[in-house]
């Protein structure tokens, strides 16, 4: 519930396309609790990501995701992930979640 009121509040969500892939923006502070929020991925972004969603969440105040087919959107975020490191400041997961039907899995590194 507080983290929908950070959303519908003021600055509020907003949207950053970023070729290949898309950001989210809130407060700085917690991006990464946005893959919670169930509604954001099955219904607001669903025409980004018609095959599904992958998305990062290096560290607690970056999310970025783009559809599932996007072998480029997929590479981009990777990078993201490698550049920001384990050691980065807020660090919370060094791979890349998939959301299809409903429920978040981790993506498998593809050989």
């Amino acid at each position: 519930g507080n983290l929908m009121k950070r959303v519908k509040g003021q600055p509020g969500l907003k949207l950053v396309d970023h070729p290949p892939y898309y950001g989210l923006l809130l407060d700085g502070d917690h991006e990464a609790a946005l893959v919670l929020l169930e509604g954001l991925w099955d219904q607001l972004f669903k025409d980004k990501t018609p095959n599904g969603a992958v998305v990062a969440i290096p560290t607690r105040d970056v999310l970025s995701f783009c559809d599932a087919d996007s072998a480029e959107g997929v590479a981009a975020l990777r990078d993201v992930v490698k550049r920001l490191g384990p050691e980065a400041k807020g660090a919370v997961f060094q791979g890349l979640l998939l959301r299809r039907e409903g429920r978040w899995s981790v993506l498998e590194d593809w050989a």
